[in-house]
């Protein structure tokens, strides 16, 4: 049982990549409605870029993230954090986020859960069909899919030759940085899956996508900003009476799913 105190902290689990946690924190200041310092959240992050690489692991069998990743979550507690918060979209596969999940010393925000639960607020039921974007690893472990589904979306996937070129751009960016070139890539795998799929919305599911400037008139949902405002919601719950409930509730259908040993 998880023991609640009455300030709330999160800890952000960074570092995969770094540029995308700092992205994060940006994104938590910009949605931070305030008039001076005092007024900003409190927040820890911790900047782990030793988390060994999750798509390796999902794909390849190669070392398993979550022990790092837990290492990290007690460091974070032992530092003050109430509440935890993975800044990689990938780290949210079943395959690692339930040995996380069981292991955590503190209770972890759901950014995949949050995302489709924004998107079912914006188009209801209507069966609307939604492309992820995101590492191979994430594409294959279905990440999304499974909440997508379970609102009547309608998962959209890529031709085998953009999830490539998706996955090479990913990594460009963790390599690089930024370029012209990632932008335009990504837009115009957008414009094919809006011509053949007729397909407007796009979830960028993977965070160094997010630091893309897409210029394409769709509906991108961008789940690191949704992290960001749901982290700033919880940090201020207090204010609005509303303590624990959120969090409680993003839980419940991650723990009813089966847990990989």
């Amino acid at each position: 049982m998880f023991s609640f105190k009455k300030e709330t902290i999160v800890g952000i689990v960074g570092g995969m990549g770094p540029a995308a946690s700092n992205k994060l924190l940006e994104l938590i200041t910009d949605n931070t409605n305030v008039h001076s310092d005092q007024e900003h959240i409190k927040l820890l992050m911790f900047s782990n870029p030793q988390i060994p690489d999750r798509s390796a692991y999902l794909l390849e069998n190669q070392e398993n993230p979550s022990n790092e990743i837990i290492k990290s979550i007690k460091k974070l507690k032992k530092a003050g954090a109430t509440h935890a918060a993975l800044a990689c979209n990938t780290a949210h596969a079943p395959k690692i986020f339930n040995k996380v999940l069981c292991r955590s010393p503190i209770p972890i925000i759901n950014m995949v859960e949050l995302t489709v639960e924004k998107l079912r607020k914006q188009h209801g039921d209507l069966k609307t069909k939604v492309c992820v974007l995101g590492t191979t690893g994430t594409i294959k472990s279905e990440i999304y899919d499974c909440y997508l589904k379970q609102f009547n979306f309608q998962p959209v996937k890529l031709s085998s030759d953009d999830q490539d070129s998706i996955m090479r751009t990913i990594y460009e960016i963790k390599r690089t940085g930024v370029m012209r070139i990632h932008e335009k890539t990504l837009e115009d795998i957008m414009k094919r899956v809006q011509a053949n799929e007729n397909c407007d919305n796009f979830i960028l599911g993977c965070t160094e996508l997010s630091l893309l400037n897409i210029s394409q008139p769709i509906q991108i949902i961008d789940p690191l900003r949704i992290l960001a405002e749901d982290i700033v919601y919880l940090s201020r719950a207090k204010e609005k009476k509303q303590p624990h409930k959120r969090v409680a509730r993003l839980f419940s259908s991650v723990m009813r799913e089966k847990i990989v040993r």
